[in-house]
């Protein structure tokens, strides 16, 4: 992205700003959250991204992501690793555009190279999804922009017969200040507002069967 833009996007929260025409974009970094206070995965990730844009309208590009992380609550008193790596190509049009709206579409195809974790049976490969994201963007001044992101994936509903996370959509909601052309602010929130979750009582259900597999070889 270049410097004097407001950001087309942060980790996984997408933007409608557009890069110029013949900009070619890469970054790597990572995200880091506080254990204490949150209860799912990817709360240590580390990511990279690549992307051309042909015209000032599309930017083609490819993502790739991993995070080892434990679960939030104890399996049968310990608490297992879940390891996932992660791949998608993706392609962002602007759909429409004036001094002060912008909206744009991201269509991404995605896919799970691997994923080990006993709440989803063991190691799995090659698990494929997508996801379509409709970003909106107020343009309040040339310093102050609002953001809108709804967006809606689709994934397996099981993976080795384990619930795993099916269709479900999110929304996002964030501003950018740039106060000058070297500094920008982008604040973020985003929500999962359906889709499956895992329970206390699925947890309780593999403590169960952990703890008969420990009794039958003991």
């Amino acid at each position: 992205m270049p410097l004097h833009n407001h950001p087309n996007r942060l980790i996984s929260f997408e933007t409608a700003n557009m890069n110029p025409a013949g900009t070619v974009d890469f970054y790597i970094g990572t995200s880091q959250t506080d254990r204490r206070g949150s209860g799912g995965t990817g709360n240590q990730r580390y990511f990279g991204r690549g992307s051309y844009s042909p015209s000032d309208k599309l930017t083609f590009g490819i993502d790739v992501q991993t995070y080892q992380d434990p679960v939030a609550n104890p399996i049968n008193g310990a608490y297992p690793d879940m390891k996932m790596r992660i791949g998608a190509l993706w392609g962002r049009y602007q759909l429409y555009k004036t001094d002060s709206v912008s909206v744009a579409t991201l269509v991404s195809i995605e896919n799970i190279f691997a994923l080990d974790s006993q709440l989803f049976g063991g190691r799995s490969e090659n698990i494929l999804f997508g996801s379509l994201k409709t970003p909106i963007t107020y343009t309040a001044s040339p310093e102050w922009q609002v953001h809108l992101t709804p967006s809606v994936t689709v994934m397996p509903d099981t993976v080795k017969g384990t619930q795993f996370y099916g269709t479900f959509a999110s929304i996002g909601a964030g501003f950018s200040c740039k106060p000058s052309q070297r500094l920008t602010f982008l604040v973020p929130w985003k929500h999962r507002s359906t889709g499956p979750t895992i329970s206390r009582a699925r947890l309780r259900s593999l403590n169960r069967r952990s703890g008969l597999r420990e009794r039958a070889t003991t």
